[in-house]
C-alpha cells in the first residue's frame, strides 16, 4: 500500500491542500467507517434491506464507472493492471487489504479478496454479506475496465464469519 502511496506522490497525482483531497485528478474525502454503517442502516430501515442494498450497489457501481473511465483516459495500462490499481486504491483508502486474486480480460471476470474489511467489521455479525459498496465498486470498475456491463456478488464475507470477503463476476 505504502508503495502505491510513494509512487502517486512521486508522480504528484495525489495531493493535500487544506480542505481538499485529491487523487488522480479526483477529489476525495476521509470519514469514519461509523459515518457509512450509519447510512447503510439509515437506507436499510427506509428502503428494507433489499431496496436499500440495491441502491447502494448501484450507486456505487455508477460512481466508479465513472472514477475508472477517469483512470483510463489519464494512464495507459493494460485491462489486468487497471483492474489492480482500482484494488490497490481501495487498500489506500482504507477499506481493507485487497487483493485481485485472479482476473481474466479477455472474458471479464475477476476473483477480488479483502481481507480485514472495515465495513465488515463495523456492520458486525450478519447471516448476509455486508459490504455492499465494495461489490457495487468492484462492479463499476469492471465494467469500465472491460467495457461490458457485468455485476459482481459477495461470496464469503468476514460478517457471517468468513476468514476473509471475497467478490466474483456473475
Amino acid at each position: 500500500m505504502f508503495d502505491t502511496f510513494k509512487k502517486l506522490m512521486f508522480a504528484r497525482q495525489i495531493s493535500f491542500e487544506e480542505g481538499k483531497i485529491t487523487l488522480l485528478n479526483n477529489p476525495m474525502l476521509i470519514m469514519p467507517v461509523d459515518t457509512y454503517v450509519s447510512l447503510t442502516k439509515a437506507i436499510r430501515d427506509e428502503l428494507g434491506r433489499e431496496k436499500g442494498d440495491d441502491l447502494i450497489y448501484k450507486a456505487m457501481k455508477k460512481s466508479a464507472i465513472t472514477y475508472l473511465n477517469v483512470l483510463k483516459k489519464g494512464f495507459s495500462m493494460s485491462k489486468v493492471d487497471m483492474i489492480k490499481w482500482a484494488a490497490n486504491s481501495v487498500t489506500l483508502a482504507g477499506w481493507g487489504k485487497v487483493a485481485v486474486t485472479s482476473v481474466d480480460g479477455q472474458v471479464g471476470k475477476a476473483v477480488i479478496r479483502v481481507t480485514g474489511s472495515t465495513v465488515g467489521a463495523g456492520l458486525g455479525k450478519d447471516n448476509e454479506s455486508t459490504d455492499i459498496l465494495l461489490a457495487g465498486f468492484f462492479a463499476g470498475g469492471e465494467s469500465a475496465v472491460f467495457e461490458k456491463n457485468v455485476d459482481v456478488k459477495e461470496v464469503k464475507c468476514t460478517a457471517k464469519g468468513d476468514p476473509y470477503c471475497e467478490f466474483i463476476t456473475i
